[in-house]
């Protein structure tokens, strides 16, 4: 062996006497132990070198000047084979070739600016390691094994005119693959066949420049680590097998663009992603069983934040996580039990996008979006899909959600706050529900959501707060449930919903108010306010030992007061401050079917008003032993004979304890169907003139309509047709409101039964009218007015027309005692057979009672009282 390695320097270095000729070496060795050592300078560098063996060593240096090449190659056949190369200063070359166990090939080259490095080492066996080292030039290195165990890592560097290539190709057991380039256009390439492969690659290159990395990982439990930074980032991940990992990082300048794709198929493959300060694009696709994908974008400033996400399989999981830019987010789920997860926050002038797509059983999406324009699109097709949607602070434009939900049991709950929210809702199939919340859309901002349900057993549910809010409920099929809650907290704003529902079973609930301030606790509070000026007060005799007869004195002792400026709280007598609201609302109710029911309640009021502060007088009172001062000297006080005088003033303050409300309230309800149910409230008083209109269309049997409606300018219309309807009408207006109290009940059919009761309180100006008409067999009529004292001013109207036989018709008419300018006035008209009318007025001095009563057929009765 040492006669071998002898030979070999020699060979060497007398080939690299003469810088003008060519330096070629070759060394061939057969055995074990062998050693190999070969030195070329300054020529056209060529250096083979063969082993075959067991543990044979082989190290070769090469260095050369201008554009001259260096070649070098390395092939050692045994076990334990070690080689090592190093290169410099030219276009450099090596290839190394190892086929048993356990070998060692170490490469280094260093070429000039415009020289290149190529790199090529194959390993064959089993514990083979392969570490390559290349800077200055245009680097290439390619790396195969095939065995297991096998470790290739290659370093790139400063490849700043040309690029950083490097292949890593891997057959076997536990193989490890990690690649460093920096400083170029990056490019790595690694494929992984068999089990727990694993592969690391580190890219960092110019503003410039580009970093391409690809990896392909085929087999059970591959791993894939990719790191990328300082340019154009690109990474594409294949997984096929079971328990595959891929995580790719990337971070690019401002104007450098990190892209991503991440493929696997099989089961339990795990993909994740972290993107930061580029145009960020992300792919990933996923095929098999419980795979996962996380991805995460960043500071998109200049760009956009792109994710797109696929799966097919069963238990999937896709997490997205965008911030700092323009982000779009894609996810598309086919299978059972697939969930997907984004989250997008965007600057003040950004925009979030997210679409979501799932196809199959048990799916579930969860979408936040946050600080920009945001926009979510939802389909579920399917059974047990849940879609939930946060969208907050879009101050730069709207909150926009699309669901979109076909099959049975789906889910869909959106929440919006700050902006111009608007939301849409489908639902095809059964046991659908949707559910959405709106808040805060201040100022000219709108809350505006349509919901649209077909099947049975669909639930919608629709809460609205803060804005001009709009809602639009369409439910066919059978037990629909449709709950409509608005309230808007500044005056003038409008609360508008609309609900159709056809089929069986159906219901709907409206609920409206807006509101501008809640009940608050105050204090009716008296305050005395006391004054005066610095003074003395006497607080009696000190006596002084003297030295003379009697040996003692006696000297008045006074005490020193500051002026006075202080406030007490005499009495304060809790109250509590009236709510207040503001607004105009709208309800809007069809119902087509069966066992349908309307419920709608609307409230509106204005501002509180009525506080002030009396003063009750003052009072000024001598302070008893007490004297002001005239004159301060070296800090003690001098006297007259002064009394000092303090003054107390009273005064009483009043909170504002009346609240103004200037509102209208509008409810149409339209029912078609069996047992159908309209119940309607209405609400809002003010000292101006205000609305509360109602009308109630039912159509079918056993219908009923309820109606209340106070403080406003009334006015209420039902039409029943059928039998066994029941309408009730009541009406009330409170003092100062100034308003009219109008209904209208239209009935036909047999049953019938309509009730209207009318109240105008004292200092109302406005009027009682009712008209009453019903067609049909035992219809009942009853009509109540009631005008309070002492100032009213109004009048009571009403009219009875009954068509049929055993009609009923009842009405009562009351005033106070006071002489008023208004009167009663009451009119029944009843044609058939068996029909009864009777009409009571009762009031005071100086007031009409009017009463006509027409009956047209027989057995008929008109019973009047007046006084």
């Amino acid at each position: 062996m040492k006669t071998s390695v002898a030979l070999a320097l020699v060979l060497a270095s007398t080939t690299a006497l003469s810088a003008a000729e060519t330096n070629e070496s070759f060394i061939a060795q057969v055995g074990a132990f062998n050693g190999a050592v070969a030195d070329q300078t300054g020529g056209n560098n060529k250096q083979t070198t063969f082993q075959a063996g067991a543990r044979n060593n082989s190290l070769t240096t090469q260095k050369t000047a201008g554009t001259k090449k260096n070649n070098s190659g390395t092939v050692q056949l045994g076990a334990r084979n070690s080689a090592i190369v190093g290169q410099s200063q030219g276009g450099n070359n090596q290839g190394t070739l190892q086929v048993g166990a356990k070998n060692a090939a170490v490469t280094g080259q260093t070429g000039g600016t415009h020289g290149s490095n190529e790199s090529t080492t194959a390993q064959f066996g089993f514990a083979n390691s392969s570490l390559v080292g290349q800077d200055g030039g245009g680097n290439d290195q390619r790396t195969l094994q095939v065995g297991a165990g096998n470790v290739a890592v290659t370093g790139q560097k400063d490849a700043s005119l040309g690029g950083n290539g490097s292949t890593t190709s891997q057959f076997g057991v536990q193989n490890g693959a990690l690649v460093g380039q920096t400083g170029g256009m990056n490019t790595q390439d690694t494929l992984q066949v068999g089990v727990k492969n694993g592969a690391v690659t580190g890219q960092t290159g110019g503003t410039l420049g580009s970093n391409d990395s690809t990896t392909a990982q085929f087999g059970v439990k591959n791993s894939a680590l990719v790191g990328q930074a300082g340019g154009k980032n690109t990474q594409d991940t294949l997984q096929v097998g079971a328990g595959n990992g891929a995580v790719t990082g990337q971070t690019g300048g401002l104007n450098g663009e990190n892209k991503s794709t991440t493929t696997q198929f099989g089961v339990a493959n795990s993909s994740l992603v972290g993107q930061d300060g580029g145009g960020n694009d992300q792919r990933t696709l996923q095929v098999g069983a419980g795979n996962v994908a996380v991805t995460s974008q960043d500071k998109a400033t200049r760009g956009a934040n792109v994710s797109t996400t696929s799966q097919f399989g069963v238990q999937n999981g896709s997490l997205a996580v965008q911030t700092g830019g323009n982000s779009v987010q894609e996810t598309l789920q086919v299978g059972v039990r697939n969930a997907a997860i984004t989250g997008q926050t965007g600057g003040a002038n950004g925009s979030n996008e997210s679409s979501i797509a799932q196809f199959g059983v048990g799916n579930s999406t969860v979408v936040g979006q946050d600080g920009g324009r945001n926009d979510q699109r939802t389909l579920q097709v399917g059974a047990g899909n849940f879609a939930l949607t946060t969208q907050d602070n879009a101050k730069a434009g709207p909150n926009t959600s699309n669901v979109a939900q076909f099959g049975v049991l789906n889910a869909a709950l959106v929440g919006q706050t700050d902006g111009n929210n608007k939301q849409d809702t489908l639902q095809v199939g059964g046991g659908n529900l949707a559910a959405t919340t709106q808040k805060g859309a201040s100022g000219t901002r709108m809350n505006d959501s349509t919901t649209a349900q077909f099947g049975f057993g669909n639930v919608s549910l629709v809460g609205q707060d803060g804005g001009n809010n709009g809602q639009g409920t369409l439910q066919i099929g059978a037990r629909n449930f449709s709950a409509t809650d608005q309230a808007s907290n500044l005056q003038g704003l409008n609360n508008a919903s609309s609900t159709v529902q056809a089929g069986i079973g159906n219901t709907a609930l409206t609920a409206q108010a807006s509101k501008g301030g809640a009940a608050a606790p105050g204090a009716i509070v008296t305050t005395a306010h006391t004054t005066s000026g610095a003074y003395s007060t006497w607080e009696g005799t000190k006596v002084v030992s003297t030295t003379t007869f009697p040996f003692f004195t006696l000297i008045d002792v006074w005490a020193g007061h500051d002026a006075k400026d202080e406030k007490t709280t005499l009495l304060s007598i809790p109250v509590t401050l009236p709510a207040y609201r503001g607004g105009t609302n709208v309800a809007t109710t069809m119902q087509v079917g069966v066992g349908n029911a309307a419920v709608t309640a609307q409230s509106s009021e204005g501002r509180r008003t009525g506080g002030s502060t009396a003063d009750l007088g003052s009072v000024t009172t001598p302070v008893l032993g007490s004297k002001k001062p005239i004159f301060v000297a070296f800090n003690a006080p001098t006297f007259d004979s002064g009394i000092a005088f303090q003054t107390t003033a009273t005064s009483l303050t009043v909170p504002n304890l009346i609240a103004l409300n200037g509102v209208d309230n509008n409810s149409t309800v339209v029912q078609l169907g069996v047992k159908n149910l309209a119940l309607t409230s209405q609400s809002g008083a003010t000292l101006l003139p205000a609305s509360n209109n109602s009308t109630t269309a039912q159509i079918g049997v056993k219908n009923a309509a309820i109606v209340d409606q106070k403080n406003g300018l009334n006015t209420q219309g039902t039409l029943q047709v059928g039998y066994k309807n029941t309408a009730l009408t009541s009406q009330t207006n409170q003092s100062d409101s100034a308003n009219l109290n109008g209904s209208a009940t239209v009935q036909v059919g047999a049953l019938n039964t309509a009730a209207t009761v009318q109240k105008s309180s004292s200092l109302s100006v406005g009027a009682n009218g009712a008209a009453t008409l019903q067609l049909g067999v035992k219809n009942n009529a009853l009509t109540s007015q009631a005008i309070a004292n002492p100032l009213s001013g109004g009048a009571n109207g009403s009219l009875i027309t009954q068509v049929g036989y055993n009609n009923t018709a009842n009405a009562f008419q009351q005033t106070g005692p006071q002489a008023m300018i208004g009167a009663n006035t009451q009119a029944t008209v009843q044609v058939g057979a068996n029909n009864y009318a009777l009409t009571s007025q009762s009031t005071g001095g100086n007031v009409t009672n009017s009463s006509v009563t027409a009956q047209f057929g027989y057995r008929n009765a008109a019973i009047t009282v007046q006084r």
